[in-house]
């Protein structure tokens, strides 16, 4: 992301995708500036500036998400799963946890562990069509 992002504020290319996060600096030195998100809402950090759906109708519902999150072994209990949840989902909704990673470019979005594992199922079937119909293939 760093090289695609310092090539848009040097004028080598027009534009790239990246995370919020690895721009910040740029877009706080003036270097450049963001034109449209990909959330299907507009972002807490950026109010101003429109999701893609918005210019461009015939991306309605396009959302593409950078997500992190909490993974452990596959055959961790689910009682320990569901604390590990609790425990992190309070922590992201402390007001000074949420600040610092609104500041980072992250908008936390705390889910129980049946909606991720649906999230995660979600994306994981939208890039596989991705990947299916653009006939990706995985090379060594």
């Amino acid at each position: 992301a760093a090289p695609a992002v310092a090539d848009v504020a040097g004028g080598n290319i027009t534009m790239t995708f990246t995370s919020l996060g690895a721009v910040l600096p740029m877009m706080d030195a003036g270097k450049v500036r963001a034109v449209a998100v990909t959330s299907k809402e507009r972002m807490p950090q950026l109010p101003e500036v429109p999701p893609l759906q918005e210019g461009a109708p015939s991306l309605a519902g396009y959302e593409l998400l950078n997500f992190f999150a909490l993974f452990g072994p596959a055959g961790l209990p689910q009682g320990q799963v569901n604390e590990l949840n609790t425990i992190v989902n309070k922590a992201v909704e402390e007001p000074k946890t949420r600040e610092t990673l609104l500041k980072q470019g992250i908008v936390p979005r705390p889910m129980n562990p049946e909606q991720f594992k649906a999230f995660v199922a979600a994306e994981s079937k939208k890039f596989g069509d991705i990947i299916t119909t653009a006939s990706i293939k995985v090379e060594n």
